[in-house]
């Protein structure tokens, strides 16, 4: 169940095409604490407005990046999330090792991202 959802506003984009947004992790540090305080995951989502349906390498290098820090501060082994969704509403997700392995998630179940079995 999706407990808060912290949009990233533009003026925190280093960066902001149709091909790439970068953001300084900064804006990680409440929703990080808070997560870590109340045994919470973390699932980071984009768009992709031009409707690739697939994770980029861009988006695997920034997931490769940005999640095994996510892990350091969250001191457990529960998993973690990258999601992305399309114009035509739907979600595709995987999940990302503290290692950077990515594991596709199975779909969305009642507005539910479930892990492949």
């Amino acid at each position: 169940m999706v407990q808060k959802i912290m949009p990233v506003a533009s003026d925190h984009c280093r960066v902001r095409t149709p091909m790439q947004v970068t953001w300084g992790t900064d804006v990680l540090l409440t929703p990080l604490a808070d997560a870590a305080r109340r045994g919470l995951a973390l699932v980071k989502m984009h768009s992709h407005p031009g409707g690739f349906a697939g994770f980029s390498a861009c988006d695997d290098a920034s997931d490769r990046a940005l999640f095994p820090s996510i892990y350091g501060w969250m001191e457990n082994d529960e998993p973690h999330a990258s999601a992305i969704m399309l114009p035509d509403g739907r979600l595709l997700g995987r999940t990302v090792s503290p290692e950077g392995a990515f594991d596709p998630l199975a779909g969305v179940y009642g507005g539910l991202m479930c892990k492949s079995p």
